[in-house]
């Protein structure tokens, strides 16, 4: 009887576990405008970087109330938080007064130390709201199976060199829509992931964001809705 009442007993904590450890990982779906940058650390954060020589702590920093990207080596900065349906906004300028390579990641999945699965939000000079879709990331219901570029739809907006710039990026159920400074640049329809960390890239030439924040989708302005079709068609590619 007693080795009966401690099976049961054994039973009920990992239940316990088990669904605290479920609830653990639902993602975050924001009831409010939430600040993921504090103006002072990177609390909340995780880098990550690809060479395993080199230090991905030194490779992001925080001064004056900004994160800087330094470029080299290729780094990636991720919350530690999943979020689903929601709004972000990311600001950014290139520190160097050249244009160089950076990205914001959305929808991370994945073990750290191996190819994140991503949307990810380009950035690079020239090139703000192209999409990329990473390590098995899709649209239209279909993963890919490598790195897949999906096109902007208007030609580049971004602002001078030096001058800051604006990304917002509704994910709405598997459904994608970026903005870059308030002009739809690409929407995604049938995304094989909806949720996911959300996360910052930095490659080649230093690069600083600030005011980044999550807050509910009805905060979004008003405007053709992100679920529209069509979906532009993935063009193949590597980066």
């Amino acid at each position: 009887m007693r080795s009966v009442a401690a099976m049961s007993v054994a039973l009920a904590v990992l239940a316990v576990v088990a669904f605290a450890a479920e609830n653990a990982k639902a993602p975050v779906m924001p009831g409010e405008k939430t600040t993921l940058f504090n103006g002072h650390d990177l609390a909340g954060w995780l880098p990550l970087v690809a060479d395993a020589k080199a230090d991905a702590k030194a490779a992001w920093t925080v001064r004056d109330g900004v994160i800087r990207g330094a470029g080299r080596p290729a780094t990636t900065l991720r919350t530690e938080t999943d979020y689903a349906n929601y709004r972000l906004h990311v600001e950014w300028r290139w520190a160097a007064g050249t244009g160089g390579d950076a990205a914001v990641l959305i929808h991370v999945g994945g073990a750290d130390g191996t190819p994140l699965r991503a949307i990810q939000c380009d950035l690079r000079a020239g090139d703000a709201g192209d999409v990329w879709l990473l390590s098995g990331a899709g649209v239209n219901g279909e993963a890919t199976g490598r790195p897949t570029r999906v096109a902007r739809k208007a030609d580049s907006n971004e602002k001078p060199l030096g001058e800051w710039n604006t990304c917002d990026v509704a994910a709405r159920g598997n459904t994608v829509r970026i903005v870059i400074n308030d002009a739809i640049q690409n929407e995604l329809g049938g995304t094989t992931a909806t949720s996911g960390r959300i996360g910052l890239q930095s490659a080649g030439k230093a690069v600083e964001f600030r005011n980044v924040y999550v807050e509910p989708l009805d905060a979004v302005p008003s405007g053709p809705s992100p679920l529209a079709p069509p979906v532009p068609a993935p063009q193949r590619g590597s980066r």
